[in-house]
């Protein structure tokens, strides 16, 4: 037999892989993005939890945020404002601090298309009755005075004032990361983000009808408050997760598991359940991507960190994008999936050897940027944009 005859079934196999569709390939060779200023352009845009309050850094450090969310996709950005318990204006005047910063960084953000949420903590801790301070998420205030009612009205009231203050550079939403893990605490925290949604409302109207931006509410949920914590609320008993989405605008699920299955098991859970309700509800998944290891049993299921770390800078973002594309395949059928958000400051070290963004070079001039204007989210036409809401359907 000649050696052609071997030849040309080899020759048709190599011209037809050479031929594939990129989208044919395994999710893991799509990947082309995994170090530096590698361009990562992903057709449904994320979002970024940073714990710093980026308004208040250098104008250099603003630049090279920016300049990362634009080269990695990122249209969304929690940004870190504080919290009620250790500001001084929020309680007193009703104001959120830092204001004409703030206003300055979300108009640069804004000009890129990016979308800047007010991050926030209620209390980190109280004193106890032996006025020993207590650090702690399971805590609502003085819920007997009916303090964390009047603190959810005084949160929007503060955020309306800011965006009719700044009409074209106000926040797009703000989102509560109290997080309770016992029940005492599950009522309260209905309550309070239903004081916060109603007190919203009214100033919507108001802020709509005077040109400036709207703004929802969103707030961090866990797994628990679907699968485990039930509450009884207004007639009805059902998850927390339920009682709440009808007063959020957005929930942000802290779905953090490495294991791809899971991972897409918890979000499908959370999104039929959106799906399911009245109104424009969305979700927002989250990845978790610090590094966790020893600080609880199992921690280190939680993360993409020490996947992430043991790739290099021919494969690095490979796993994590391979089970994100696949998460999201099946995610983006849901009319109430909005996309997802990455947690939090380890997802930048880990393009640029570890090193804070404050640390690193500029972005070269040859950086390439995407469109953030381009979103195949199923949510993008009710997200809102610089210039106002496309949908304002449960906004007032």
């Amino acid at each position: 037999m000649s050696k052609s005859f071997f030849l040309i079934p080899i020759l048709a196999i190599f011209f037809s892989l050479s031929g594939e569709a990129k989208d044919n390939l395994p999710l893991s060779m799509n990947n082309t993005a995994h170090k530096g200023w590698d361009v990562l352009d992903k057709p449904i845009r994320r979002a970024h939890w940073v714990w710093q309050k980026v308004h208040l850094s250098a104008n250099d450090v603003q630049k090279k945020y920016l300049d990362f969310y634009q080269n990695k996709s990122i249209s969304d950005v929690y940004l870190y404002i504080g919290n009620w318990q250790t500001s001084t204006n929020l309680p007193l005047k009703a104001e959120l601090d830092d204001q004409e910063k703030l206003a300055t960084f979300i108009s640069k953000a804004n000009a890129r298309g990016i979308k800047v949420w007010g991050l926030y903590y209620l209390w980190e801790s109280y004193l106890d009755a032996n006025g020993k301070r207590i650090k702690t998420l399971n805590y609502m205030g003085d819920v007997s005075a009916k303090e964390h009612i009047r603190v959810g009205r005084t949160i929007a009231k503060a955020v309306g004032k800011f965006n009719q203050k700044y009409p074209d550079a106000g926040l797009h939403g703000i989102q509560n990361d109290q997080e309770p893990k016992v029940a005492p605490f599950f009522i309260p925290l209905i309550e309070y983000h239903q004081a916060l949604f109603e007190e919203a409302k009214p100033w919507n109207a108001r802020l709509l009808k005077q040109g400036a931006r709207p703004f929802k509410s969103s707030a961090a949920y866990r797994n628990q408050w679907l699968v485990r914590d039930f509450v009884s609320y207004e007639g009805k008993k059902a998850p927390l997760a339920y009682h709440l989405l009808k007063v959020t605008h957005q929930a942000a699920l802290m779905n953090y598991n490495n294991n791809v299955n899971g991972f897409i098991t918890m979000g499908e859970k959370y999104l039929q359940l959106a799906d399911s309700l009245p109104g424009e509800q969305t979700i927002v998944i989250g990845i978790e991507t610090a590094p966790l290891r020893g600080m609880w049993p199992g921690a280190e299921n939680e993360t993409y960190a020490e996947i992430i770390a043991a790739e290099n800078d021919t494969n690095r973002f490979n796993k994590f994008e391979a089970d994100m594309d696949k998460a999201e395949h099946i995610f983006k059928q849901y009319k109430s999936y909005e996309r997802l958000a990455i947690h939090s400051g380890n997802y930048i070290k880990a393009w640029f050897d570890g090193h804070d963004i404050a640390d690193i070079t500029s972005a070269p001039s040859d950086t390439v940027f995407v469109d953030l204007s381009i979103d195949q989210s199923p949510s993008a036409t009710k997200t809102l944009t610089p210039n106002g809401l496309s949908n304002i359907n449960g906004l007032l």
